[in-house]
């Protein structure tokens, strides 16, 4: 018998997304520092940043936090939907209104 050369993919991270996805969890948080990105640099040209929750979350924690956070809460949103075989609708009385 080969033990498995990878033993963590039955563990999770602190973060909660499961280790035996690393590529799925670079995604999240590269998607996430680019969502960051472009928030603090609309905020630095007074702008509205476009995401109350992250320009919030920005005013408290360090940006790396902020990542995790987000990269936390698109993970639950994809899992959600992947679950209940849905599609995004960032607002819900306006995809409730589309045909289908």
């Amino acid at each position: 018998m080969i033990a498995d050369p990878h033993p963590s993919h039955n563990r999770k991270l602190s973060d909660g997304i499961d280790t035996a996805l690393p590529c799925l969890r670079g995604l999240l948080i590269h998607g996430a520092r680019s969502v960051i990105y472009h928030i603090r640099r609309r905020l630095k040209a007074s702008q509205s940043g476009g995401n109350p929750w992250v320009e919030q979350l920005l005013l408290r924690c360090h940006p790396n936090e902020v990542a995790v956070a987000l990269t936390n809460k698109m993970a639950l949103i994809t899992r959600v939907l992947l679950v209940r075989n849905e599609t995004w609708c960032p607002v819900r009385a306006v995809c409730s209104e589309a045909p289908g």
